[in-house]
């Protein structure tokens, strides 16, 4: 058992865990033990600590003040040994078993991430790939350097870390090809419309798009939230509803439903797709190969050079 100043280091990871949590259970999960596993490593983090490091009030978990002090520090450190110590500085594609975790939404997956990971394929067919969903609890991933790779707007880019451009996308209306509107959508028939909205995770975040439309949102009637941009073409269906896409992912379900686009009534900027990895993973060699190949793919698929001004 590796100790250091009396402190098995092992009990860090249970720390970051507990803090990040705030819950017995929630760690247990997220480190795949039991939960009388993770109650032992708090009563000996606590004893170490000689702090109780997580208090119940009422039915919820809080950090005390020591545990606050504690959380950035741990992450940073186990952030650091995963990309410093814990990864190999070499990488072989042909031979390699590694597991990839990439942070993407269904858009980024259906028209870049879904050639990539054919890629992938072709490359290093051990290789595991996992795409998760941004929420919350991604972005605390990622920030633990537990993500090897986040594809997401410019608008959410994380702080501190770099990335790069990879392409610009305009939005649309969708609607069913047999709905009453002709080719062009005025301002009040889009407001007059039920709209189909995504939402995303358990905190219902809602897309860039919905963001850039709040200030019409006590004019706009939402009728249906989704939880994917995929669901959005198929919802509007045999109805007379609207949905605001992303004219890549739009075109690509445009032969596969019944639906017909036009130009968006109002301005809406454009979103910028960026691919973000953690500032301790710039010399990661697998992470570098997988960062070029999605850079590569993505050039060759929307013929933009890719903007590396921050890498």
């Amino acid at each position: 058992m590796m100790r250091f100043d009396k402190l098995d280091l092992n009990l860090l990871v249970a720390l970051d865990a507990l803090i990040s949590e705030r819950s017995v259970t929630g760690a247990s999960k997220q480190l795949c033990l039991s939960q009388p596993a993770v109650t032992s490593s708090l009563n000996r983090l606590r004893e170490y600590f000689e702090d109780d490091l997580l208090v119940l009030e009422g039915r919820q978990m809080r950090l005390t003040y020591r545990a606050e002090q504690l959380a950035e520090p741990v992450k940073q450190t186990l952030a650091l040994i995963r990309s410093e110590i814990t990864q190999p500085r070499e990488f072989n594609p042909a031979t390699s078993n590694r597991k990839f975790v990439i942070i993407s939404s269904d858009y980024m997956q259906t028209v870049l991430l879904a050639d990539v990971i054919s890629e992938v394929a072709r490359e290093a067919p051990k290789v595991i790939v996992e795409v998760v969903r941004p929420s919350s609890d991604s972005e605390e991933r990622f920030e633990r350097s537990e993500i090897d790779i986040s594809i997401t707007v410019k608008h959410f880019l994380l702080e501190k870390h770099p990335a790069a451009s990879l392409f610009k996308d305009e939005h649309v209306l969708v609607t069913w090809n047999e709905s009453k509107y002709g080719n062009i959508i005025t301002r009040d028939q889009f407001l007059e419309a039920g709209h189909v909205a995504a939402t995303f995770g358990r905190d219902r975040r809602p897309a860039l798009s919905e963001i850039s439309l709040q200030d019409l949102r006590e004019q706009r009637r939402v009728e249906l939230l989704v939880p994917s941009f995929s669901a959005l073409a198929q919802s509007v269906v045999g109805t007379d509803r609207i949905a605001l896409m992303h004219r890549k992912l739009a075109e690509h379900f445009r032969p596969l439903y019944a639906i017909r686009l036009h130009p968006v009534p109002m301005p809406i900027a454009p979103i910028e797709e960026v691919l973000q990895w953690h500032r301790l993973r710039t010399r990661d060699a697998g992470l570098q190969w997988l960062k070029n190949l999605i850079i590569a793919r993505s050039e060759a698929t929307f013929n933009q050079r890719i903007d590396r001004s921050n890498e």
